[in-house]
């Protein structure tokens, strides 16, 4: 016969439900501010303006990686400071995951989409997504290439790439493979930062007709 949880065990667990539920209240409390000052859409541009800037970001790439339609960008505020790395979130801002980022903007507060330095090209972010579990929760890295230097470790899942003086720009687009697990052991490769800890996320609402991640990309570049 199991054993029922003894009740200060079951007061804990209720505890921290509750604690996490505070948290959520005052995460979405805290973004519908910045919602009601400053808005979704990108203030004084068109859509056919936002339009040109996500089709240089790829936008539509990412449609097939993410249902969230998550772009790497670097971005430009209207006080002139400049933010990066980003993800822009064009749908689904609501959810958790967006709340739980530590470092949040609006459409609202945007001047200008660019593209980031530290994004990895597109290929490299597809490949990134697709390494194999090797157990529950913990993904294989990607090895790629700098300078022909096939030695630096992509963390799974990631959009941006930084070691050392290198940045998400300086990955060969041109090759990914999985790691040996042999020259891993000889301590051959050098992982990279995603760095998951500095990006902010930017909630913005596409402001006109139809579905921005419908934008398709231009098929030029990888990055």
């Amino acid at each position: 016969m199991t054993d029922k949880p003894s009740r200060p065990a079951k007061e804990f667990r209720r505890a921290a439900v509750l604690r996490r539920q505070m948290a959520e209240e005052t995460e979405r409390a805290a973004f519908d501010a910045l919602r009601v000052q400053y808005g979704l859409r990108i203030p004084g541009l068109s859509a056919a303006a936002v339009s040109v800037m996500l089709r240089a970001l790829d936008a539509g790439r990412y449609r097939g990686l993410d249902e969230r339609g998550l772009v790497p960008c670097r971005t430009r505020l209207l006080d002139g400071s400049v933010v990066d790395p980003c993800l822009l979130w064009l749908s689904d801002w609501g959810a958790l995951a967006f709340l739980e980022t530590p470092r949040k903007l609006v459409g609202g507060q945007v001047a200008r989409l660019l593209p980031s330095d530290y994004a990895l090209p597109g290929r490299i972010i597809e490949a990134a997504r697709n390494t194999h579990e090797y157990r529950m929760g913990s993904f294989v890295p990607l090895l790629v290439a700098i300078r022909g230097k096939r030695r630096y470790l992509v963390p799974d899942h990631a959009y941006f790439f930084r070691c050392g003086t290198y940045e998400g720009k300086d990955v060969d687009p041109g090759f990914f493979a999985a790691p040996s697990e042999t020259d891993h052991r000889l301590g051959k490769y050098v992982w990279g930062d995603d760095m998951a800890e500095e990006i902010t996320a930017i909630a913005m609402e596409w402001p006109g007709e139809g579905d921005p991640l419908e934008i398709r990309s231009s098929g030029e570049g990888d990055g």
